[in-house]
């Protein structure tokens, strides 16, 4: 092989590799959500997030592809796209964009109190609704979906996390008087008490995999029968943010109803009712010669 065809394949290789990154998969199933804003959930899904950050001022989703979105004018700026949130509210999930993004922007200067009040303003997403810390939130970045201009149809997965900072702490702007020691109370501690949101498939049969979703996921794992039959404790496969605990029923588990627990931190638990576990067809008997 020539250096030049060396050179040549070398090059298809590595744009191969970087055109084969994927980015993560969702935290929650789109299908699940009530969007307020555009549905975008079949929007190609190019960036990852990297984590978030919210304090008594600002809340921050950080991606891979923060500078790298089509941008277009919205009046005398140019923006990237739209911050997303989404909240657990009466047992569904809804989400909406809750600002405009500027080139490379991941930060954006809103607070519980005035995230449904000043900027969604879309029941159940409006006023009365005031996250509080410890509630399971999820995030997200897109490309424009706040109004009806089409700048490209790209998004973030969906990251699913916690809220961190207490509707107490603070509205952000000035905090009166704030010298040197930057007023406006203490955060609150993150909570790492688990709280399952769901598992998929809740109908399952032995040796299936089972996915709990939720936040603050621990990997030991307790499955009780609702019927006095016996337990099983189990060791689920955690994601790298606590998010997702994968577990393999095991083959001798009895068909009936039973209650998961996860065990979090310091022994903290939660508790999800109603796995049902169905029998395994029987296998045919080889017909007779």
């Amino acid at each position: 092989m020539t250096k030049k065809a060396l050179l040549i394949f070398l090059m298809l290789a590595a744009s191969f590799f970087l055109a084969g990154e994927k980015a993560k998969a969702d935290d929650i199933n789109p299908n699940q959500i009530n969007w307020l804003d555009q549905n975008v959930s079949g929007w190609a899904v190019t960036s990852t997030v990297t984590g978030v950050r919210i304090t008594s001022s600002e809340i921050c989703i950080f991606h891979t592809k923060a500078g790298q979105w089509p941008t277009s004018p919205y009046g005398s700026i140019t923006i990237e796209g739209n911050p997303w949130i989404f909240a657990q509210i009466n047992g569904q999930w809804y989400g909406a964009t809750f600002d405009w993004l500027r080139v490379g922007q991941e930060c954006k200067g809103e607070t519980a109190t005035t995230l449904g009040k000043d900027q969604i303003k879309k029941p159940p997403m409006d006023a009365s609704w005031i996250p509080q810390t410890g509630d399971p939130i999820a995030v997200m970045m897109s490309t424009r979906a706040r109004d009806n201009v089409d700048a490209g149809q790209e998004r973030s997965n969906i990251f699913l996390t916690t809220w961190t900072y207490d509707s107490s702490g603070g509205g952000g702007g000035g905090g009166g008087g704030g010298g040197g020691g930057g007023g406006g109370g203490q955060i609150p501690p993150v909570s790492t008490i688990p709280q399952i949101l769901g598992a998929t498939p809740n109908v399952a049969k032995p040796g299936q995999e089972i996915n709990i979703i939720g936040v603050n996921l621990g990997s030991r794992i307790f499955l009780t029968s609702t019927s006095g039959g016996p337990s099983h404790e189990l060791t689920a496969s955690l994601n790298s943010v606590n998010t997702n605990a994968i577990i393999t029923l095991p083959d001798n588990i009895r068909p009936g109803s039973y209650n998961v627990t996860v065990f979090g931190e310091g022994n903290t638990q939660d508790t999800l009712p109603a796995l049902i576990i169905v029998a395994q067809e029987p296998i045919a008997a080889p017909p007779i010669p």
